[in-house]
């Protein structure tokens, strides 16, 4: 194993203030890193330090004589102006340029000027992908990037020849590309040689000894003790606690999930009138001849909470554009349900200035006060809840990054008086700290959720319903992204499998459930019942003073009968849907 760089008990202060301290940790050829912390802990500083833009005030950092090194920043600097995008890539191939360009989406024709900082962020990423480098920084490389080109970039990492280390919000990305572990906690580095899948358990094993150790100490250390109370404990109980929640949404939004060529049920009734959103009805939407949506039929309910990924110009915009009346469809009907208030959190965008203060953006019309849904509370305490200090709340908009930007504008949107909130990639330029957040704040939100992003943990925490917009039109699935793909995977295997088997004899049979079947339909929820106990069990024995051996066999207990359960609940929705295909 060659060893690219490696860093040395190596520390660095700004103002006096110590931000790391003693760190030491190895890069080797083929590693594949996540660079993980809270915001502001020094995860770019030690990137800077590592690539030679900073140097340590202490310690050592060695690089290999040929060590090569690329560094994709989050805060790209502009583009040349006027160019073509193709004169940029001249250190490389044309045609290896023009077949990274148009795998991100980008025409490589195309001019420089004008182009979005979406656009700039992309030709910036095949710029540093197309660099013969052994060591590949990315930070924050799925910024403005669609599903399939996720996925596309975690196989193209995967066989990539040199190391590779990124900083990213996006879970399941870090989970699919990372080996080893770099947390930065407390001013120092801690290396774990596993990837990111692990780091839940390696953080709640920090948290129970941090906790022990402060248990013990003869001081008062009340603030210590109040944050760790709303540590790995609570986290496990709300997190639970929200399981329980979207299972049962999943289950409600299972039996209004429209199946190809059938039609919505009357709706006529008061209740379902009353639940009502959004109704579309075999809806078609056409630009320049192209059509984009064709025949979709769906019914939106109070209390939904809506996913809706696709590949970059398939169509999400135009369906949230129909959804909220903007666009007409050229066939089809749609109804929006009576007092649906829409906020889209886009439109927010155009309300933010520069010169005004957070503290103004939040209070428009002057007074110190956020009035939300059930009370009002003081602007800076409100903010405060969004990670926002005294002085950025009193200072203007003109300082603030543009994950910061989004920060308030989410701010904005949940204080709104709508009733349906509809986020566009929410997640860009997020920590984890502040996508954490988020999350906490849109489970407990009371109405109803319409989301595109291409952040897949994201969506599986969050909602009942996967709409996807693919070139086979668009569709509906009930549960969250693993289950859409689960799905999926099933109707292929299904499809393969009768083309390859003998044509059957012309009979109702092959569309019955069997007596299996409807044996685990009736038998599973009893079955998950007991093993959700199990989890109760272990998460009761967890919050009990233990021995770091006890603790991570328990933990591994725990993951792995999770793990037996989300498997037991696909299987189950799978035969709930079969079972009423079958009924209909």
């Amino acid at each position: 194993m060659i060893t690219y760089l490696s860093l040395q008990d190596v520390s660095i202060s700004f103002g006096g203030r110590p931000l790391l301290s003693h760190v030491t940790g190895h890069i080797l050829d083929k590693d594949r890193i996540c660079l993980i912390g809270k915001n502001g802990c020094g995860k770019s500083t030690l990137l800077r330090m590592m690539i030679g833009l900073l140097e340590a005030d202490k310690g050592e950092i060695f690089k290999h004589p040929q060590s090569l090194i690329t560094f994709l920043d989050q805060k790209n600097e502009g583009l040349p102006e006027g160019q073509a995008i193709i004169s940029l890539f001249d250190h490389v191939e044309r045609f290896e340029a023009e077949a990274m360009l148009d795998r991100l989406c980008v025409d490589p024709l195309r001019s420089t000027s004008n182009l979005s900082g979406g656009e700039q962020r992309r030709v910036h990423l095949a710029r540093a992908l197309c660099q013969k480098s052994t060591i590949l920084f990315l930070d924050e490389p799925t910024n403005h990037l669609d599903l399939p080109t996720i996925e596309w970039l975690e196989k193209w990492i995967d066989h990539y020849n040199g190391a590779v280390i990124t900083i990213s919000h996006d879970r399941r990305f870090l989970e699919k590309i990372s080996k080893k572990l770099w947390w930065l906690q407390d001013h120092t580095l801690i290396e774990h040689h596993q990837g990111f899948s692990h780091f839940d358990h390696l953080q709640d094993m920090y948290d129970q000894e941090l906790e022990r150790r402060i248990q013990k100490m003869n001081t008062h250390l009340r603030q210590e003790m109040e944050w760790l109370q709303r540590g790995v404990t609570a986290r496990r109980k709300r997190n639970q606690g929200r399981l329980e929640r979207l299972r049962q949404l999943r289950q409600n939004k299972q039996a209004t999930i429209v199946k190809k060529g059938m039609s919505l049920p009357s709706l006529q009734g008061g209740d379902l009138q009353a639940k009502l959103v959004v109704d579309m009805d075999h809806i078609q939407k056409s630009f320049q001849g192209k059509t984009i949506i064709q025949s979709f039929t769906t019914r939106i309910l109070k209390g939904d909470r809506i996913g809706i990924i696709g590949a970059n110009g398939s169509g999400k915009t135009t369906l949230l554009k129909l959804l909220l009346g903007e666009l007409e469809p050229d066939q089809g009907h749609i109804e929006k349900g009576p007092s649906v208030e829409f906020i889209y959190l886009d439109q927010m965008k155009k309300e933010l200035k520069d010169n005004q203060t957070l503290w103004e953006f939040l209070c428009p019309t002057g007074g110190d006060q956020v009035i939300l849904k059930d009370r009002s509370m003081h602007v800076m305490g409100y903010l405060k809840q969004f990670a926002f200090k005294e002085e950025q709340i009193k200072g203007q908009v003109s300082i603030l990054s543009g994950g910061e930007k989004n920060r308030l504008m989410l701010a904005k949107a949940l204080a709104q008086k709508g009733n349906v909130l509809i986020l566009d990639e929410p997640t860009n330029d997020l920590d984890m700290d502040t996508l954490d957040l988020l999350e906490d704040m849109l489970s407990d939100y009371s109405g109803t959720l319409i989301v595109v992003s291409h952040d897949r943990d994201f969506l599986n925490r969050l909602v009942s319903s996967i709409i996807v917009i693919g070139p086979d039109g668009v569709h509906e699935y009930v549960g969250g992204y693993d289950d859409y793909i689960q799905q999926k995977q099933e109707k292929t295997a299904s499809i393969k499998k009768h083309k390859t088997s003998a044509p059957p004899k012309i009979t109702h049979s092959s569309h019955k459930m069997s007596y299996k079947d409807k044996k685990d339909l009736q038998e599973l929820p009893d079955e998950i019942e007991t093993y959700e106990k199990k989890l109760k069990n272990i998460e009761s024995q967890l919050s009990e003073p233990l021995t770091s051996s006890q603790t991570e066999q328990l933990s591994l207990e725990f993951e792995k009968i999770q793990s037996i359960v989300q498997k037991l609940e696909e299987r189950y929705f799978y035969l709930l849907d079969l079972s009423q295909t079958t009924a209909s």
